[in-house]
């Protein structure tokens, strides 16, 4: 039996842009932790930005930034212990992910609790590889 499909969906033809990277070259995607604070028994606060190819895009109350050698975490007190994850390969650059993304972060819109660098960072990865890790 084949699926059925409603009137109201759309067939698209985007494809993951982590998998186009199988046939062609792609840009690095690495995500940037560091603590924030002392934390609390099973609770700790982090700093996280999203680097395309050695280049930083993170969050702000100036919207988002864009920065060499995670600069946004540099001036954090565990700056020394922060983590780089490499995530994968995408097709999409960084300009592309800067392009979609400012308008939804845009300067003066950051929240500390609703919409801070942790947002940001979990839709700029959805963006480039089309999945969650925060």
């Amino acid at each position: 039996m084949g699926a059925l499909v409603s009137s109201e969906q759309e067939e698209t033809d985007r494809r993951p842009a982590a998998f186009q990277t199988l046939y062609t070259a792609g840009h690095r995607v690495e995500l940037a932790a560091t603590k924030l604070g002392p934390g609390l028994p099973g609770f700790q606060a982090y700093h996280t930005s999203v680097a395309v190819d050695d280049i930083e895009y993170a969050f702000s109350g100036e919207g988002i930034v864009v920065n060499r050698n995670l600069q946004s975490h540099r001036h954090l007190p565990d700056a020394p212990q922060m983590q780089v994850i490499y995530m994968g390969l995408t097709s999409l650059s960084g300009e592309e992910l800067l392009k979609y993304l400012k308008i939804f972060f845009k300067r003066g819109t950051y929240d500390l609790l609703r919409k801070n660098c942790n947002s940001f960072s979990d839709c700029a990865l959805f963006f480039l590889l089309d999945w969650n890790s925060l």
